[in-house]
């Protein structure tokens, strides 16, 4: 049976603690009287990063999540989740309605959340292939096919996805818009699926939500910061 996480990290209030402390220390450094040219670049990266640190733990939990296959085995995957998928959110499991994504059926398809973003439905979809089974390039080729049907113009890209750490990280990423179902209405909605792999498995991470409510609730912008603290893929 797929494990699937029930209880939430506290995210914000430990980021925001640890980012205190962490400008009380550059404070007191300041008031030391260092004011040399090197130690005022050092003191902006530092600032930067924590302005970047901050701005992470203000919407992802603090803890990472792992990633499991659907038999509930581990990927050696895992990521902090967007704090927007929370108690209230609905676990869906393989087979159940609306589980998947109505333009293609996920590969190693493990489970996904709907929440709520703007009072419209959204997705959070999680699937895993073990890396025995298939090369990562041949199950890209094969998603790629099967989305194409309805989005012809599909293509996986190489985007960079901004780090905690204030550097950046290559994954590879496929984005398609379009009319898409959300329940029983059909709107405009975006859908950003991004392909990872650890040495035992490649993972698919996909984001859908309705464009308007989407970009106005940055589901995709946090998607994408959720990315970004990816540990054990590449």
């Amino acid at each position: 049976m797929t494990s699937v996480q029930t209880s939430w990290p506290v995210g914000s209030l430990r980021g925001a603690k640890r980012l205190t402390a962490a400008a009380a220390g550059i404070g007191c450094l300041v008031l030391s009287g260092c004011f040399s040219g090197e130690y005022n670049a050092r003191m902006k990266e530092s600032i930067s990063k924590l302005e970047t640190a901050g701005g992470f733990s203000s919407v992802l939990y603090d803890a990472a999540s792992p990633i499991n296959d659907a038999a509930g085995s581990a990927t050696g995957v895992t990521l902090r989740l967007p704090q927007s998928i929370g108690s209230s959110a609905k676990t869906l499991q393989s087979g159940a309605e609306g589980a998947q994504p109505p333009f293609v059926n996920l590969p190693g398809f493990s489970y996904a959340y709907q929440i709520d973003v703007g009072g419209q439905p959204a997705y959070a979809y999680f699937a895993a292939v073990a890396a025995g089974e298939k090369t990562a390039d041949v199950l890209a080729q094969e998603v790629l096919a099967e989305i194409s049907k309805t989005f012809s113009s599909s293509v996986w890209q190489n985007a960079q996805v901004n780090r905690p750490d204030g550097g950046t990280m290559a994954v590879r990423r496929m984005r398609v818009s379009g009319p898409q179902k959300f329940r029983a209405s059909e709107v405009d909605g975006q859908f950003d699926l991004y392909l990872t792999s650890s040495a035992s498995h490649h993972v698919l991470l996909g984001w859908r939500a309705p464009t308007v409510a989407g970009n106005s609730q940055n589901f995709f912008e946090n998607a994408a910061a959720a990315i970004g603290t990816i540990q054990g893929g590449s």
